[in-house]
């Protein structure tokens, strides 16, 4: 996935991520990749404070 494809994916509200998570719980694959990707902007920032 390339930094401008991570940049169409918008933060998730807090109660949508508690349902995520709950999902992720039943093992709800498609739950997980939807809370991974709504967090990949915050990874790309943390990522490259160590570059």
């Amino acid at each position: 996935m390339y930094l401008a494809e991570i940049g169409k994916f918008n933060p998730l509200p807090p109660q949508r991520e508690v349902e995520l998570a709950i999902r992720i719980q039943a093992n709800d694959e498609l739950a997980m990749k939807e809370l991974v990707e709504a967090n990949l902007r915050f990874v790309v920032s943390v990522a490259k404070k160590y570059q």
